[in-house]
């Protein structure tokens, strides 16, 4: 009786279990649910399909070919553009179904390539076969973007899938790509960019514009920092800027612009990170986030300077030589330039004093006319005070007789004795430096010139000196504004792409072959 008792539990037990976990099969991979749901047998069958594809079987079947190290470029390469074509034959199922379908196919079609370039590729070969899988991408985005027929073997993916939904997929394909190849920030070599061209040309899409831009050239195309697009940023001169977004016109001006500079100059430069849009003309360089500002306007994209100008050079077009200046400026940084170059002879031996050293400032000037001023401060006493009292004249915010009254002060305690008078103080050269207009150099005004060297001041960069004879080799008076301004638009000009790289700056070869050679 106890064990008649007990089977009736036992069997019930049994057929729980049959029914709430899966049979096991043998010599099957993967034990196969049974759900009688329509949209389950769906996915079942989407499942299959991909487990059993073709294009599985030959991703196995190279993945073989590359451990053992024997596989040709052109098979890696049908396998990582490979479209999820066998799920199009079930598009009406998966659009009902699946939540997220553009998605879900991107990740089949990135997973499949990084398995086919990454770690598992020899070294020798890897590095082309990344190159060569860029170009088909771009062969696979020609049909997409620019709607060109071909007879390359990627010609059938045109005719899978009419529409754009895999374009974005393919963009981000090609960014790992180039991320692999680059390495961090190191120039792509070996790659057509052609195509590349063409598409940015031809996209009316901005948001895809932007990553065009920002493959080509490895730099986030980007507003300016934090401030949305509308808001307002004060910069170092006290000018509210308004931030924009790119303009289609404008980043395919800017664009051009770019590819005529040497990708080391933007690809692999560390210290151009991001470009950046906002409204009005003009632009600037912020060191501290590596990031380039282009102040542009499409109604004024075809503005060329014209004769006389203080900025650039005439003939030129005026927005593109502000991009090239301001990656100029970039360029600088990389390379050290404003502490290299531009503090020798040929480089308009420049001394940078910046915002805090005008009391360095005004020793060199009193220095270079040699005065009565220069020998006051040679006695050392009160010397500093009498230095900042000076800088507070080049900062226009006391007057030259004020400061002259605090330097008579001084004057009976200095071992020259207490004969020297105001009139005497007054008449020191270096005085009209120090008292004029020390930015009107650049804005194509008289230069302010004691002992053979020119001085100015910049609301951005402070205070600086110059050989004055530099001068007469300027590509542009604005060059004069400090050491910064001077290299970039010697950049500017050497790279403008109307004539032969260096063909502008003739009147500098010294600097002509430095740029060529160093930067």
């Amino acid at each position: 009786m106890k064990s008649d008792s007990l089977a009736p539990t036992a069997h019930v037990e049994q057929q729980q279990a049959s029914i709430s976990q899966p049979t096991q099969l043998t010599g099957v991979d993967e034990a196969i649910f049974v759900d009688a749901r329509p949209e389950a047998m769906t996915q079942q069958r989407l499942q299959a399909m991909a487990k059993n594809s073709p294009q599985t079987r030959q991703m196995k079947a190279m993945q073989a070919q590359i451990n053992t190290g024997s596989y040709g470029n052109s098979g890696v390469i049908q396998c990582a553009l490979w479209t999820s074509a066998e799920f199009t034959t079930a598009t009406t199922f998966e659009k009902t179904f699946s939540t997220d379908p553009r998605a879900r196919k991107s990740i089949v079609v990135i997973d499949n390539a990084l398995k086919a370039v990454h770690d598992n590729l020899v070294p020798a070969g890897r590095i082309g076969l990344l190159q060569d899988l860029v170009q088909a991408i771009d062969e696979y985005l020609e049909l997409k973007v620019l709607g060109k027929k071909h007879t390359t073997p990627f010609e059938w993916r045109g005719k899978a899938d009419a529409s754009n939904e895999r374009i974005d997929p393919a963009l981000t394909l090609k960014q790992q790509v180039l991320d692999e190849l680059r390495g961090g920030r190191n120039v792509v070599n070996g790659i057509n960019w052609d195509l590349h061209d063409e598409m940015v040309q031809a996209t009316s899409d901005l948001a895809r514009l932007k990553t065009l831009v920002s493959q080509r050239f490895g730099i986030a195309v980007a507003d300016i920092g934090a401030v949305p697009i509308g808001g307002t940023k004060v910069g170092g001169t006290g000018k509210v800027t308004t931030a924009h977004d790119w303009t289609l016109k404008g980043l395919k001006r800017a664009y051009q612009a770019l590819t005529s500079l040497p990708l080391s100059h933007t690809e692999a430069n560390a210290s151009l990170g991001k470009f950046q849009r906002y409204e009005g003309g003009g632009g600037y360089f912020a060191e501290n986030s590596a990031t380039v500002a282009i102040g542009s306007r499409d109604d004024r994209l075809e503005d060329n300077y014209a004769g006389g100008t203080a900025v650039g050079v005439a003939g030129s077009n005026s927005f593109e030589w502000t991009v090239r200046h301001e990656i100029g400026h970039a360029v600088a940084d990389k390379v050290g330039a404003v502490a290299g170059y531009c503090a020798t002879d040929p480089g308009g031996h420049w001394t940078d004093y910046g915002h805090n050293r005008e009391v360095d400032f005004v020793e060199e000037v009193f220095a270079c006319s040699n005065g009565i001023v220069h020998a006051i401060l040679a006695e050392g006493v009160a010397a500093g005070m009498m230095r900042y009292t000076a800088a507070q004249v080049a900062q226009k915010e006391i007057t030259m007789d004020a400061a002259i009254a605090t330097i008579m002060n001084y004057v009976p305690s200095l071992p020259i004795n207490n004969a020297v008078t105001a009139q005497q103080i007054a008449a020191d050269p270096g005085w009209a430096v120090l008292n004029g207009n020390l930015e009107a150099v650049w804005s194509g005004g008289a230069r302010l010139v004691v002992g053979g060297r020119g001085f100015v001041k910049s609301s951005e960069r402070g205070f600086a000196s110059f050989q004055d004879a530099s001068f007469a080799r300027k590509v542009s008076a604005y060059q004069f504004r400090s050491p910064h301004e001077w290299f970039a638009e010697a950049y500017a000009a050497y790279h403008d792409p109307r004539f032969a790289p260096g063909t502008l700056l003739a009147g500098d070869p010294a600097t002509r072959a430095h740029i060529a050679a160093v930067v």
